[in-house]
């Protein structure tokens, strides 16, 4: 059983989000949150991917921010970022919000089996968890990408980490197996527009 430890809802329509502005990036993000929620179950057209490293991870991130991308589910790709880097930063800091027990026991009971294989979509995070995950409404792309970096080089160099809210204590090697999968769940509703170009991103973040 593999879960999606955020619950995010998809909308199968495609929309094309060519960045470079805050308007546009602003129009996309209201656009998104209009939209009625579906089955994420029901998406056939994910990327399939799977990340070695974080290495793997970023640079793949980094690529979708260069160019066009067609979004497939709610969140525009500044969201996904943003949900991520804030999904890294709570795993560094900890919290005191928890998952309901009985969901804690039944999760930790087959989390090898989660941390090892590819993440499905469907599964509702407690609201108390998923209020530290949610993503702004409108966040800028540029922004959230650099969030995105700086949280996952912080996590990456974290020599140990607090209880998780649905698993308890895990190892250093399954938190950042962890990670990547849950990168993998997200970044598979993103898929590049092929023959367009996005300009100038990587340079201003590279500066």
């Amino acid at each position: 059983m593999s879960v999606d430890l955020c619950g995010a809802g998809i909308d199968t329509r495609p929309r094309i989000n060519q960045g470079g502005s805050g308007a546009l990036e602003a129009g996309l993000g209201q656009i998104a949150t209009a939209r009625p929620r579906v089955d994420t179950r029901r998406v056939k057209q994910r990327r399939k991917i799977r990340y070695q490293s974080f290495d793997e991870f970023l640079a793949d991130a980094e690529r979708l921010a260069e160019r066009p991308v067609r979004e497939l589910g709610n969140w525009t790709l500044a969201q996904i970022f943003d949900h991520l880097a804030r999904s890294m930063k709570v795993s560094v800091d900890g919290t005191h919000e928890r998952f309901p027990w009985v969901q804690r026991i039944a999760l930790r009971l087959v989390r090898r089996r989660i941390i090892g294989h590819p993440m499905k979509p469907g599964y509702h995070v407690p609201e108390n968890v998923a209020a530290l995950l949610r993503p702004e409404t409108t966040p800028g792309l540029r922004e959230s990408l650099w969030q995105l970096r700086s949280a996952a080089f912080r996590f990456q160099a974290a020599p140990k980490f607090p209880p998780h809210p649905a698993f308890g204590r895990l190892t250093r090697d399954e938190y950042h197996s962890l990670a990547l999968r849950h990168a993998e769940l997200h970044l598979s509703f993103i898929e590049p527009d092929v023959g367009q170009v996005r300009s100038g991103i990587h340079g201003t973040l590279s500066e």
